[in-house]
Order: structure tokens, then sequence, then C-alpha cells
């Protein structure tokens, strides 16, 4: 076999290794989101990319061909520092970055970048060490300037972990030392170099008169003082990227995704940087698929996005810019031996540079104020959008036990536009909305007397429920329609067994009391401040019974873990892998969601006295996805909802159901029909 045969074998193998680490790492994110309810449907994803905002696509478009001519223009300095005379002129090296940008991620750790070098060499004679030097301070000057960013941006934005702070650190570390061995190291290994360049072995004196002609062009661009000027552009050159990134990201969530429009810059910028970091690892992946957005999923999922979103925006600004990419790089390959010339052109005179900048930062700042404009989605396109029956079916009559009900049911619901909250009377199933506000609404809770609602409302139109701190909680009067508020930055409200006071969450880790004679608040309970809970931790829909009992779900690693306090005040663990533990109205048992139902979920009860576990409700049919289970007070009825297996509680098709407990599931009374989101319901119910 030949040797181009040998080479060419290789270059398949690479290839088929990247494309099999890329499948691997999309299929363990696709396991993932989908194990824990988030169903991927790759149409959406290719709708997502048909209907992304054209004209910030061609933002990116034009912002991409700019950075291409900065990129350029940095190479040359490089060049012309090193001391190489054989540079080619601006056209072809701009022609010659855009091919390096299509191969660059190619093969795995940047393998790509030594296409670069290769045309240097064939289109205008460079030699290879010039070549390679221009590309190792390009990447050490990227790592000096990212370095601080992410580790700004961090701080602004809150990283989940330290492991991104400490990765930024340890590359800036090792790029400043890297260049400061540069700087005083080598000039001292020089002469060892030559000595060795001149051994009687040929490879060996081959090997390190290599190694010498590379020293030569590294401590000659070290002497020739670019850095404030090649700063500058490296600098340019990541605004234009980063630009360009948000324009793809927004472009494709507006009218897909809304809360991932609504996300803020900073929170997506930190994303695209978590994405940098992860695609930079040595991991065999065809053009940083998987990789690329393993970082940026895992970030924009901490900080409230629904992972299923999350990595469909990502998978489809990678495909984007990958297409981006491919398209300009192979008509400026095509371009590149097409055209005469090479070595031909001068750099751009210094007027034409300072008419250029200008230009740059123009559209940089038109474009951000593009952005702004434009992420917010059209709440009226969003309630257009969804077609909706609140009707039930024609013909169908209610059973017996339901038609027997006196009282009425709140839930959230998001079938005018928006999450508002909603009543339902019983038993003659009328509905209106208790609330109009623009904002997201949810967590409506009635009060034991029935003439109030508690609900926790968001700082802004569309907020997803993943992020737990933009809310405050406000009560309202049923009878008048009157709201108040009660608390700032509270989230999961619920009431006292006597009515006194309101619960709800505040910072992750308090629980806190509102008390509505006085008007004051107080810590509940707060975690990491007693024996059980040593360490502080995030409480979801903490509930609370008479006496000391106390009920609230908290995650370790990601994983949720229901916990109660009895009446003796001694805290036990219910049940790993569960959520939206409940005390019962009697406090003799607690109600939960479990995971080993029809549709991976079902309703459970648990016995403290007796330590007992028992299935209460999974229901048959088409819905079985439970959740949001709530008893009436004589704990005779439990309403609840249920979707058809799609998991995310305030964007999937919940419907809300009735059901007599202890009776066949397959009894359960469907209350709601529709095509939006029906959650988070309670009932109240007269007193026989």
């Amino acid at each position: 076999m030949t040797s181009h045969a040998l080479q060419a074998n290789r270059i398949v193998l690479h290839l088929v290794l990247a494309l099999g680490g890329s499948l691997l790492i999309l299929g363990g994110m696709y396991y993932a989101a989908s194990h824990a309810g988030h169903d991927i449907d790759p149409a959406q994803l290719i709708d997502a990319i048909k209907t992304s905002s054209p004209k910030l696509f061609l933002a990116y478009v034009v912002i991409s061909l700019l950075g291409i001519v900065f990129r350029a223009w940095r190479y040359r300095v490089l060049l012309q520092a090193s001391g190489e005379s054989s540079i080619p002129g601006f056209r072809d090296m701009t022609l010659i970055t855009a091919v390096r940008n299509m191969t660059v991620d190619l093969l795995p750790a940047r393998l790509g970048e030594l296409v670069f070098v290769v045309l240097l060499k064939s289109r205008a004679g460079t030699q290879v060490s010039a070549g390679l030097s221009a590309l190792l301070f390009s990447t050490l000057l990227d790592i000096v300037i990212l370095a601080p960013i992410t580790i700004a941006i961090g701080l602004m934005v809150g990283f989940p972990s330290k492991q991104p702070y400490l990765l930024a650190l340890i590359a800036l570390v090792a790029a400043l030392g890297f260049i400061v061995g540069l700087k005083f190291v080598l000039p001292l290994l020089h002469g060892w170099f030559e000595r060795w360049a001149q051994h009687r072995n040929r490879v060996v004196s081959k090997l390190f008169d290599f190694v010498l002609s590379i020293t030569d062009a590294v401590e000659a661009t070290m002497k020739a003082r670019v850095f404030g000027s090649v700063i500058s552009l490296t600098l340019l050159i990541r605004l234009l990227k980063y630009i360009g990134l948000l324009c793809l990201f927004y472009g494709l969530a507006q009218g897909n995704f809304p809360e991932m429009a609504e996300m803020s810059s900073l929170k997506v910028l930190g994303a695209m940087m978590a994405s940098e970091m992860t695609a930079s690892m040595p991991v065999p992946a065809l053009m940083s698929f998987g990789t690329w957005e393993l970082g940026g999923m895992t970030l924009l999922a901490f900080f409230g996005a629904i992972p299923q979103a999350a990595l469909l925006t990502l998978l489809g600004v990678h495909i984007q810019t990958q297409a981006l990419d491919y398209g300009i790089g192979i008509a400026a390959f095509l371009a590149l031996f097409l055209l005469n010339g090479g070595r031909v052109g001068q750099t751009l005179s210094g007027r034409r540079r300072n008419t250029l900048l200008a230009a740059v930062f123009a559209v940089a700042a038109a474009v951000l104020a593009w952005i702004a404009h434009d992420k917010a989605p059209d709440s009226q396109s969003l309630s257009e959008a969804t077609a909706i029956s609140i009707t039930r079916p024609a013909g169908s009559t209610l059973p017996a036990w339901v038609a027997s009900l006196d009282g009425f049911i709140v839930w959230s619901s998001n079938r005018s536009g928006n999450h508002d909250i909603w009543l339902m009377n019983l038993p003659d199933m009328h509905i209106r909305p208790l609330t109009t506000h623009p904002h997201t609404e949810n967590f409506g809770r009635i009060s034991p007397d029935g003439r109030k609602v508690v609900f926790a409302r968001s700082h802004k139109e569309w907020q997803s429920l993943r992020d737990e701190t933009p809310w405050d909680i406000w009560m309202l009067e049923i009878g008048s329609g009157k709201e108040k508020l009660i608390a700032r930055w509270g989230m999961s409200p619920s009431w006292s067994p006597d009515g006194t006071f309101i619960i709800f969450k505040r910072d992750g880790g308090q629980t806190m009391a509102y008390d509505l004679v006085s008007g004051k608040e107080r810590v509940y309970y707060e975690s990491g401040r007693d024996v059980f809970m040593k360490t502080r931790v995030n409480m979801e829909t903490p509930s609370i019974g008479e006496g000391k009992r106390m009920a609230f779900t908290y995650r370790s690693r990601g994983q949720p873990t229901n916990v109660i306090r009895d009446k003796n005040g001694k805290f036990t663990v219910v049940h790993r892998d569960s959520c939206q533990v409940l005390w019962a109205p009697s406090g003799d048992y607690v109600t939960y969601v479990q995971k080993g139902g029809r549709q991976i979920n079902r309703i459970m009860r648990y016995d403290p006295e007796t330590g007992k576990k028992t299935q209460l409700l999974d229901l048959p049919g088409d819905f079985s996805h439970e959740y949001f289970a709530r008893l009436s007070a004589d704990e005779r009825f439990m309403v609840l909802a249920a979707s058809s297996g799609d998991h995310e509680h305030d964007l999937a098709n919940y419907e809300l159901f009735l059901w007599e407990v202890g009776s066949d599931p397959a009894g359960a009374e469907r209350l709601t029909f529709n095509t939006n989101n029906d959650s988070w319901p309670d009932i109240w119910l007269h007193k026989k």
C-alpha cells in the first residue's frame, strides 16, 4: 500500500471516529432529555431553522465576513512580525482564512488548522515555520482574551460550579506562562537546538533544523512589538464572533422557543463560552458536533432553560454556522485556484483601516440594538398560534359523583396566550380567568376558607418555571378580584392549615412565612442550619401541616428527593428520584409523584407511622404522565394534571383530571380539553 493510500485511510479513520464520537455525545444528550420527560422531535429542529429570523441570519453573514477579514489581517501582522517575506496579499490571505475557518473543526484538537499552513506554503511559498508561529500566537492570544472574559461573565451570571472558573484560570496562567517561556526560556535553548541541527544523523538533523526555524520565527515575533495591534484585532474578532452567535441564537429562538428568546444575552454568551470549552476538549467529534452543544446545554439548563429547547437551539445555531462556514470556505477554496496572484496586494492603509474599524463598530452597535428589539416574543402571535378548545365534547355527561360536587378548581393555563390563573366552577364546569396580567402566573393555591387565592407572578412577560428566582407572591380576593403584593422574590406559595399565614420559598434554600395579620415575614425553615440538612440545598414546593409537619423536595446533583418533617419534628427521606411531596389535610400521610407509572409517573402515598408506600393513582389511557396532585380538604377527591408523556411543567399539553380517591382510576373525569398547558390545579369544596 502506497503512502498516499495509507494517508487516505488515516483520514477516513479520523472522520469515522469523529462521526462516531459526535453521534455518541448527541445520543447521550438526547437520552438525558427524553429520560427526564423532554421529548425531542427532529422535525422541530428543521422547522426552527426554516422559520428563524432572516434578518438576524443576514446580520450573522455580514458579521462573519467581517470576522474573516480581521482574522486575515491578524495573520498578516503575525507573519510579517516573524520575519517572513513570502506572504500572500490581503485578498488571498482572506480567502485562505475562510478555508481555515471551514476546516478548523473538521478534525479533533483543531488539527484542521494545519490546512492553513499548507495553503500558505502552496499559494505564496510561506515557510511552514512562519505559518505555525502565526497559529501559535493566535491561539495564545485567543486564550489570553477569552479567559478573563469567561471569568467576568461567570461572576455576573453565576456558573453552576467552580469548574469553568478553574479551567479559565488554568488556561490563562498556562497561556501567560507559555508566552513568558517563549520570551525568556526559548533564547536559552536556541544554541542547544543549533548544535542538534548539525547532528550527523540525518533524521535528527532535519528535525532540529525544523525546530530551529520555528524558534527563529517565534523569537522574531516576540521582538517585533506587534502585540498591541494583535490584541486589539483579537478583541475585535471575538466581539464579532459572539455578536454573530447571539444573532443566530435569538433568530432561532424567536417563534420557536419563547423561553429561550427571553434569556439574557449575558447568560447566552456564558453558554456559548461553555460550548467553546467543551468543544476544545481532545474528544473525537466531527465538526465539534456534540462537544459544542454539551457545554452550552448544561449551562443553559442551569440558568432555567428547558434542556430540550436548549439542545435544539444550540444544534440549530451550530448547523447554521457550519453551513455558512462551509459555504464561504468552499467558495474561497475555488477562488484561490481561479484567481491569479497571491503575492500581490498590500495591507490596508491607515485611512482605510480606520474607516473599516468605524464600519465594524457601527455594524456591531446596530446588530446589538437589533437583538434587543427583536428577541422578545410577540404575545399576540403566541395567542394566535395556539388553537384551543375549552368546551367539553358534545354529548358528554358528567358522572353522578362529579355532578354532586359544590365548589371550584383554580389552576394556571396559557390558553389566553400567557399563563393566567383560571377558575372552574363545580359542577357546571363554567370557567373564567381570575387574572389577566401580561406576566406569567403560576402555583395558584386556594385559602382554607375558599375566599382567596395566592399565586406566583413573574417579573417579565414570559418566565420559565426552571428559573425560580424572578417571581413575586401575590394574593387575590376571588369575590372582588382585588390583588395584593405579599412578598418580592418568592416562589411556590402555599397556605398554613388555619389560613393565618402563607409560606413560600426564596433564594433556593429558604422557606419563608408571611403573617397575614401583621404583614411581616420570617424565615420558617432554612436548609443547612440543622442536623438533618447540614448543607444548603434548593428546596422545591414546600408545604406544611399542623404542628411541626413540613414537606419539601430537594435536589442533590440533579436528583430530586422527597423529605418530610413529622409532628414530632423528625425528618425522614420519603423517596429518592421523586418530587412534589405534599401533606394530606389530616396530616396522616403525604402524597408525592414517583417514577414507575405507565408514562413514567404515578401518584404515591406514604404513611409516616408505618413507613408504608402505596400507589394511589396511575391513570389508564393516553394521558398518564401525572403531576400536580392536590387533595380536597375532606381527602375524598384529588385534582391533578396529566400529559400524554411530555414533561415540561409550563409548556407541555397537560389536561386536568378529577378523581374520587380509592375508586377505579379509569373513572377519573377529564376536566379540560385544549392543546395548551393546564397545570398546578387546586380544589375547594363546600362542607356538607
